[in-house]
């Protein structure tokens, strides 16, 4: 049988897409400018992580991020090969723009991962235990947002990121120079046949749900 296509970034996407810029910003997405802060509030982010991802999608680099570039990422990543996508999160990783990646790099990347993945998994289990008790509580607000990532980063220990990035390095860095080529790094994306493999799979080692408790280490 093959393998799902990919949904792609359509309609339904860009209307829930407009609907969260709305609510942070208020007025027309259209016409809204994102800044670092923003994509910090709207996608969960660190400070790193939303820099990383805010100069990536700047297009034309004026400092902001327009809703048009917006859908332009999102489009990429949901529609083009796994080749560009690969490229794409290369460049979202290559925070000096060296054309390599370093293990400082990625670390901050997988980092950056780890907390958003951990952030939408405690927001859902925070919604379900409040639907239980009959309270509603809301997860998009700025201040469970911001209480759940610093709750979230103080529990991340050092050593179970750095395992995840000695262990990239081993699989990917092809001629062990201690770097990441973008040829390595998207050969072996192809290889795995998920453009995401190279870190998802490794991040679940950190994200352990507990039952009955609101801890998600």
């Amino acid at each position: 049988m093959p393998p799902k296509k990919q949904q792609s970034f359509g309609k339904q996407q860009i209307k829930a897409l407009r609907a969260r810029v709305k609510k942070l910003k208020g007025g027309k997405p259209e016409k809204c400018h994102l800044t670092v802060h923003d994509f910090q509030l709207l996608f969960n982010l660190d400070q790193q992580g939303a820099e990383l991802l805010h100069k990536l999608f700047d297009e034309d680099g004026n400092g902001t991020v327009e809703f048009s570039e917006l859908i332009s990422a999102f489009t990429i990543l949901s529609d083009d090969s796994d080749e560009k996508k690969a490229e794409f999160l290369f460049k979202t990783w290559d925070a000096d723009g060296n054309g390599v990646l370093d293990k400082d790099e990625v670390y901050q990347m997988v980092y950056s991962t780890v907390t958003v993945t951990a952030a939408l998994i405690a927001a859902e289990y925070t919604q379900e235990m409040g639907k239980l008790i009959g309270v509603k509580v809301d997860t998009q607000s700025v201040e469970f947002k911001q209480k759940l990532q610093k709750d979230i980063s103080a529990n991340i220990k050092h050593e179970d990121i750095q395992k995840i990035v000695d262990d990239l390095f081993e699989e990917v860095d092809k001629n062990k120079d201690g770097q990441i080529s973008l040829d390595e790094f998207v050969t072996h994306c192809k290889g795995t046949g998920n453009t995401l493999a190279p870190f998802v799979e490794s991040i679940k080692t950190v994200i352990k749900p507990q039952k009955g408790g609101c801890s998600i280490f």
